[in-house]
C-alpha cells in the first residue's frame, strides 16, 4: 500500500504555519487514515489517551489539542473525511 500524499493545499497552508480551523480538520482525517481511523475515532481515540504511541499517533494526538474549543464536545465533522 502506497503512502497517503498530502494534498497541496493543506501543504502549502502547513508551510506558511498558518491552518484554518477547517484545514486543521482535514489534516486530522489524513492523519486518522494512516491509522484505519474516522476522524470522529482519531478524535475521540486521541481525548482519552488510546492513540498508538508512535509517530502518526503522536501527531494526532497534537493535532487534537489545537482543535477550537467549540469542537471539544463535538468529534461529529463527517463531511471533512471525505
Amino acid at each position: 500500500m502506497a503512502p497517503l500524499e498530502l494534498p497541496t493545499e493543506l501543504r502549502q497552508a502547513i508551510e506558511q504555519g498558518e491552518l484554518t480551523a477547517q484545514q486543521l480538520r482535514q489534516l486530522i482525517a489524513f492523519e486518522a487514515k494512516a491509522l484505519g481511523l474516522s476522524y470522529e475515532e482519531a478524535v475521540q481515540r486521541a481525548r482519552r489517551g488510546e492513540l498508538p504511541r508512535d509517530l502518526v499517533g503522536t501527531d494526532l494526538l497534537l493535532l487534537v489539542t489545537m482543535l477550537p474549543k467549540e469542537d471539544e464536545g463535538n468529534a461529529n465533522h463527517r463531511e471533512i473525511a471525505r
